[in-house]
């Protein structure tokens, strides 16, 4: 590929090729394309950085053809790392191509535009919204109607993919307003947030609980009553090794063999729980008093001041920094850090805290 790559780019440079001769673009279009499908692939992300795939596709950038420039970029987009985001930026007729192109999809007998489906489409949209500016720049250029549009769609695959861009663009304080103006979208956000396909089902409710973020809430940072596991009305121990985005693997093998549980922990702070547990019954047991005096009240204040911040920090800590929805249960190795969700594990590639190479993952089980 990478050959094929070189070799129609230095006979365009020598001018021994045009790209604007029907053989030529066939070439190009034919050297490009397994590159574009195997960049989807998180796998070989580090591969094609390896293999300078970025500095080959530069000068594809400028193509003057909409589809081999839109490929290209999309290419750049997908195995460029997360902590690169800022990198990006993306040539306004790239939008334009993958919008309309949508839409004439959209109104095929095929759903599909120059051998694109209406769902590599939808895709390529998620792909261009990881940079700030080109989430307000896809919604300006009417990306929203389209992508409502799918979510009434029988295709499953369009659906999920329009689903996924939607949450996207949502993490955009303007866009959110522009979403709900669009129609029935969140009815019908609403509605699939209890699909039979837990991808959908998570997707539409992750927009929902997106829209309804404010803004000056953090992603990370979630509002006590919107968290969907909720953690017991009690502090925890924050030395038990939960909730601290660090997991010991060796340990968890150690403790599932002799527990049968699979389940991180230890009987140090199953006791230190137990015994916490008492001295709040103890506490709420003194506060149900029918008189309080003066400096109990305040004690009382103090406390569950306390404990309402310790158990939103611990809530933060135990929620999927990616989906801020489900509880971490995905621990990166070697890195060991315990920040994400299953559903969310197989999108990264280094790990968001402290970037290294994720080599392999572990399912964790917190009790």
């Amino acid at each position: 590929m990478m050959k094929d790559l070189d070799a129609v780019q230095i006979g365009i440079q020598n001018n021994t090729l045009q790209e604007n001769n029907k053989g030529t673009l066939g070439a190009v279009q034919t050297a490009i394309a397994p590159v574009y499908n195997c960049s989807k692939l998180d796998a070989i992300k580090d591969i094609f950085q390896e293999l300078d795939v970025l500095e080959r596709i530069e000068p594809y950038l400028q193509s003057t053809d909409e589809k081999i420039k839109a490929e290209a970029t999309l290419i750049k987009c997908y195995i460029t790392d997360e902590q690169q985001n800022d990198l990006l930026t993306t040539d306004e007729t790239v939008f334009t191509f993958l919008i309309n192109g949508l839409e004439k999809a959209l109104e095929a007998e095929k759903r599909r535009f120059r051998g694109l489906s209406t769902s590599e489409l939808a895709e390529a949209l998620g792909v261009l919204a990881r940079h700030e500016n080109d989430k307000v720049a896809l919604v300006q250029h009417g990306a929203i109607p389209l992508l409502a549009t799918m979510l009434m769609s029988p295709d499953e695959e369009d659906v999920k993919q329009s689903a996924k861009t939607l949450w996207k663009l949502s993490l955009d304080q303007e866009n959110k307003a522009k979403i709900k103006e669009v129609g029935n979208c969140i009815d019908m956000l609403q509605t699939l947030s209890h699909h039979s396909s837990n991808e959908i089902k998570n997707t539409a409710s992750r927009v929902l609980l997106a829209l309804e973020q404010n803004q000056g809430q953090a992603e990370g940072d979630l509002p006590m009553q919107e968290v969907r596991h909720q953690l017991p009305e009690r502090p925890l121990n924050p030395g038990n090794g939960v909730g601290n985005g660090q997991f010991n693997a060796s340990h968890s093998e150690a403790t599932a063999s002799d527990t049968g549980s699979g389940s991180a922990g230890s009987s140090a702070a199953c006791e230190s729980a137990t015994k916490e547990e008492n001295q709040w019954d103890e506490k709420k047991e003194k506060n149900t008093e029918s008189t309080l005096t003066v400096s109990e009240r305040a004690e009382r204040v103090t406390f569950l001041r306390a404990l309402r911040a310790e158990n939103q920090r611990l809530r933060a800590q135990m929620t999927c920094k990616f989906c801020n929805i489900e509880e971490v249960s995905m621990v990166f190795l070697p890195c060991g850090h315990l920040v994400s969700c299953a559903q969310c594990e197989p999108a990264p590639r280094r790990c968001p805290v402290c970037g290294t190479l994720i080599r392999t993952t572990v399912l964790a089980k917190i009790p």
